[in-house]
C-alpha cells in the first residue's frame, strides 16, 4: 500500500476518482493484510481501524462527497480530517522534503498537547487558527530524522501520531 499522505484514499491505496469496485477491492486487500487475526505486528489493529474508517467514508456516496469537499476546502472544517500538507504542487515541501516515512496525526485522538511540536518543530505544528479543538498538523515529514520524530511521537499522551514505513507499509509507531 503506497501511503503518500494521511488521507483515506491513500490509506486504501486508490486514486480520488476510484470506482466503488476499486475501493471495495482495495479495502479487501488491505483488510486481509492488517486484520488483527492475521497480522500480530504492533499497530496492525490500529491500521485495520483506519482502513475500516476509510472504507466506511469512501464507499458511501454522501460521506465521500462530504469528505472530498473537506479535502478541497479544509479551512471550512473546524475538525480537519486531513492533517498532512496539501498535494505537492500546492505544498511548500521540496523534493528533499520527501521522507521514507508517512506521518499521520489522528484528529480524533489529538488533544494538541504540543510536546511533539517542541521536540520536532519542523515536522509538527499546533494549528493556532482553530479556536475550538485545535489539532497538530504535519509541516514536513522530512523535517527531522526518524529518531527525533519517534521521540516526539512517544510524548503524545493519546498516541495520536502514526508513523508508517512507505516501503514496507509497516506501522512503525505506535
Amino acid at each position: 500500500m503506497d501511503r503518500k499522505k494521511g488521507d483515506y484514499y491513500t490509506i486504501l491505496g486508490v486514486l480520488r476518482d476510484a470506482s466503488r469496485n476499486q475501493i471495495k477491492r482495495a479495502y479487501r486487500k488491505a483488510a486481509l493484510r492488517y486484520h488483527p487475526d492475521r497480522n500480530r505486528s504492533p499497530g496492525a489493529e490500529d491500521m485495520f481501524k483506519e482502513i475500516n474508517m476509510a472504507y466506511t467514508i469512501l464507499i458511501d456516496e454522501q460521506s465521500r462527497l462530504s469528505y472530498d469537499s473537506k479535502l478541497e476546502h479544509p479551512e471550512k472544517d473546524v475538525e480537519q480530517t486531513i492533517v498532512t500538507p496539501p498535494p505537492e504542487p500546492k505544498a511548500s515541501i521540496t523534493k528533499k522534503g520527501k521522507s521514507r516515512f508517512s506521518i499521520i496525526v489522528d484528529p480524533s485522538l489529538c488533544l494538541a498537547f504540543g510536546s511533539c511540536e517542541t521536540l520536532a518543530p519542523k515536522v509538527f505544528s499546533l494549528d493556532t487558527d482553530a479556536w475550538i479543538n485545535p489539532k497538530v498538523k504535519i509541516l514536513d515529514e522530512a523535517g527531522a530524522d526518524l529518531e527525533d520524530i519517534l521521540a516526539a511521537a512517544q510524548t503524545c499522551p493519546t498516541k495520536a501520531i502514526i508513523i508508517i514505513d512507505r516501503k514496507t507499509g509497516e506501522q512503525i509507531f505506535p
